[in-house]
């Protein structure tokens, strides 16, 4: 498997601290490209200094914000990342060659998405923070998702639905 476009959205990030407290990263939506090295990493400004609990977010781009008109910074359909007002944004959009396709040229195209009420692929995410956490590093496993898709019969989706939901929580 060779991989050749792999972006995703991280939403509405908060951090848990130990006393309680939880802080809402101002930036709500953010953009991650394997391609654009200054968007694999990103620090939450004006965090305080508390230790970390859990931290939540969403894989995706929720209902609201995906009717909000808001077509700017990360949100710019010029980066690839939006398909059109009746269906949203592309959550994650994956993209690559593999012998296993039956496709022509051997590739496949996944991109993920939907916000209405049936065809909702938005993830939530809860992760507990290890002792001592100082930062933050999340890792993708795209093996693991790999594996939940069988290549020979499955090489594309490109519309919301059911489908794309059960593809979204591999």
């Amino acid at each position: 498997v060779s991989i050749t476009t792999l972006k995703f959205y991280i939403s509405n990030l908060v951090v848990e601290y130990e006393d309680g407290t939880r802080f809402k990263d101002k930036q709500s939506v953010r953009l991650i490209d394997v391609e654009r090295l200054e968007t694999l990493s990103f620090q939450l400004k004006q965090a305080p200094d508390l230790k970390m609990k859990r931290i939540y977010f969403q894989i995706g781009i929720d209902s609201l914000t995906n009717v909000s008109g808001n077509l700017d910074g990360d949100l710019d359909p010029a980066l690839g990342m939006y398909w059109a007002w009746n269906s949203g944004y592309i959550n994650m959009k994956l993209e690559g060659k593999s012998s296993s396709c039956k496709s022509v040229k051997k590739e496949f195209q996944f991109h993920i998405g939907g916000y209405l009420p049936q065809q909702n692929a938005l993830q939530e995410v809860s992760l507990v923070m290890p002792e001592n956490a100082e930062t933050i590093h999340l890792k993708v496993d795209l093996n693991k998702w790999l594996s939940n898709i069988a290549l020979k019969e499955n090489n594309s989706l490109m519309v919301p639905g059911k489908k794309a939901i059960e593809m979204a929580k591999c």
